[in-house]
């Protein structure tokens, strides 16, 4: 990275863009706020976006976004998607980015200060099409969940069935090529479905079946924020991931390009002999019947860019 080179503020006006930072978020208006405030206080060696969704808001969240991007502008995007559910977010989120490579965090992370170029750093290989970033706790009270603190770069080459804790969707990203091609998130999976998570590693291993390689890089690093201090909000979180890894498996099996060795990955990491391993698969069985009735009454896809 050349040191001496000019660092860019996040620009609103049209024009192109090496970066776009995607957030989704749904009343969450103070967590949004100081997410906001700590994105456009970054800085970046190339011209970058930050654009953030409001997820159909009930707590003035959409308001304040507009205050803020009138008050701080230029610098921030602020996109209304008021169909509930992160990946119909996230997706009207890529649908206004303008950059070549395509960030995204959750609501309640903060980037550090050299976020931005570290993403590029990471796609200067142009064999990588996504990266999963590194994820810290942010407030030691809160339980060491939702976090991967690992120094050590791990690459997924492709053709690869992402094991579930590989990447966070807390941060990640990929090459805007590699979603043109592949599609964004399946809208029947993630929070704000009833498959509540797994949204992140579907579409990451689709686009490994899709032929692209990707890496977890520990450079790229935000500070999560998310609360969880009580052993029954573990438990919740726990029980929404296992149903969300039933929904993750059988969709890339069916329809994300891994077939049968999506199921023989699913299988050998079932949890027949361990404590409570029964109640998890159940679990993940019935994260799989969700996302199958579910595509069920919505099989096409929604188009993620305007067809040219």
């Amino acid at each position: 990275m050349n040191s001496g080179a000019a660092r860019c503020a996040p620009g609103a006006a049209a024009g192109p863009v090496a970066i776009t930072v995607v957030v989704s978020t749904r009343n969450r208006r103070h967590k949004i706020e100081t997410c906001a405030r700590t994105l456009l206080a970054l800085r970046c060696r190339l011209p970058w976006q930050c654009v953030i969704v409001d997820n159909g808001s009930s707590d003035g969240t959409l308001e304040r976004l507009r205050e803020l991007s009138t008050a701080l502008a230029p610098g921030l995007d602020v996109v209304s998607e008021p169909r509930a559910g992160v990946s119909r977010g996230r997706n009207a989120g890529i649908r206004a980015a303008r950059g070549e490579f395509i960030a995204m965090m959750d609501d309640d992370c903060l980037p550090e200060s050299g976020f931005l170029d570290a993403v590029l750093e990471v796609f200067a290989d142009p064999s990588i099409g996504y990266y999963g970033g590194r994820v810290l706790l942010h407030d030691p009270d809160d339980y060491p969940i939702t976090i991967k603190t690992s120094l050590q770069r791990e690459e997924f080459p492709s053709g690869t069935v992402l094991r579930p804790g590989a990447l966070h969707g807390a941060n990640f990203g990929f090459r805007r090529a590699v979603l043109e091609r592949i599609g964004g998130f399946d809208t029947n999976m993630g929070p704000g479905t009833r498959s509540r998570s797994g949204e992140d590693l579907e579409l990451a291993t689709r686009a490994s079946f899709g032929g692209w390689r990707g890496v977890y890089d520990p450079r790229p690093t935000v500070r999560h924020d998310h609360g969880r201090r009580t052993p029954d909000s573990v438990r919740s979180l726990d029980r929404s991931y296992d149903i969300g890894r039933g929904a993750y498996y059988l969709r890339s099996a069916l329809l994300g390009g891994a077939g049968i060795l999506a199921l023989k990955h699913w299988y050998w990491n079932m949890w027949f002999r361990r404590y409570r391993g029964i109640r998890r698969l159940s679990r993940e069985a019935l994260g799989a019947a969700y996302w199958l009735a579910a595509f069920a009454r919505h099989r096409v896809p929604e188009p993620l860019f305007p067809r040219s």
